[in-house]
């Protein structure tokens, strides 16, 4: 392989370094950082760059030029014909990238070989933001609420998040994750109530993220009023803000078959779970994995499918675990 003097001239805004026997040239100073280019992603979601290709001095006859770059993954392009050309990176990172030129001739009498470049380095940096979507809508369509928008233009969209709270039970948590190709999600948790079913208001706002996991604010809430069974055994019995101290309070009743409720309080908004295990700590049921808001609570356990025995309970949050046991008799 012979090395030769290769000039690529790389076009981004206005930037000027050099390495080596390659230089990138537009004629005026730019973003230069320690000889190595740093390319920022607009808010279309790309980095744009560009480059030509040139020999130096006149001692070669060059019939066909040709670049390639390398992306922050390690895999490199196929060779892409042209003098001049570029691309439109929407991934941030480490880049490199080569150019090489077909001699037919040169006047040491050589002919018909790649003479290339050396390789160089180059930078695409993102805190560029995506949009959040826009028409976001949370409507019934058969039993379930579907949720709609209209999709971001981005060149670097990668997904959708989707956040849920019922109103005065839970906090906001994300529930889906749908990729950017996506402009629907129906909730099959959610349903319309029946004649004796609970009633919620259940909230939604949703996101969206970007392949380098930059992310927008969330867009306005939607809501449905319906029932849904997440939540059906969870009753918020009190608002009080006045509340000192996790508490939890012994199951009543207690023998029980099959069916028992657990009171418990919470002084602060928190992500709080109920696990339920055997005698041996094995876990059996998660009752709530979700955040919930300052309150007290009763949430009912049905252990129809569990053996006679002795069984815990615990309640978790951020900062305490509190358990108690049991008693199934069947």
């Amino acid at each position: 392989m012979k090395k030769a003097f290769i000039i690529i001239t790389l076009l981004c805004g206005n930037i000027v370094t050099s390495a080596a026997n390659v230089y990138f040239d537009v004629g005026s100073p730019g973003d230069v950082y320690d000889g190595k280019t740093y390319y920022s992603t607009f808010i279309t979601g790309s980095a744009p760059m560009s480059y030509h290709i040139a020999t130096v001095g006149g001692y070669w006859v060059v019939s066909t030029y040709q670049c390639r770059i390398k992306y922050p993954d390690g895999s490199w392009t196929a060779w892409i014909p042209g003098q001049s050309g570029g691309w439109a990176l929407t991934i941030e990172g480490h880049y490199q990238i080569q150019a090489r030129v077909w001699v037919d001739y040169d006047f040491a009498g050589q002919n018909n070989y790649w003479m290339y470049s050396n390789i160089l380095d180059f930078y695409v940096v993102d805190n560029e933001n995506p949009p959040y979507p826009q028409n976001f809508t949370a409507d019934f369509s058969g039993s379930n609420p579907v949720l709609s928008w209209s999709a971001i233009s981005q060149a670097d969209k990668d997904s959708y998040i989707i956040a849920k709270k019922v109103e005065g039970v839970t906090g906001y948590a994300d529930v889906a994750t749908v990729s950017a190709t996506t402009t629907q999600w129906t909730d099959y948790s959610v349903e319309h109530a029946g004649k004796f079913d609970p009633l919620y208001v259940i909230k939604y706002k949703i996101k969206s993220q970007d392949v380098n996991d930059n992310t927008s604010g969330y867009s306005s809430e939607q809501s449905v009023t319906a029932t849904t069974d997440e939540f059906w055994k969870l009753v918020k019995l009190d608002d009080a803000l006045n509340i000192p101290e996790y508490k939890l309070e012994q199951n009543y009743p207690n023998p029980f078959n099959p069916t028992t409720n657990i009171n418990f309080e919470i002084p602060e908004n928190s992500h709080i779970s109920l696990v339920i295990y055997n005698i041996l700590g094995e876990k059996i049921a998660t009752l709530i994995n979700s955040p919930l808001v300052v309150g007290v609570y009763s949430i009912t356990f049905n252990a129809g499918e569990f053996p006679s025995g002795i069984y815990v309970y615990e309640l978790r949050s951020q900062r305490t675990r509190i358990s108690k046991k049991m008693i199934l008799t069947k």
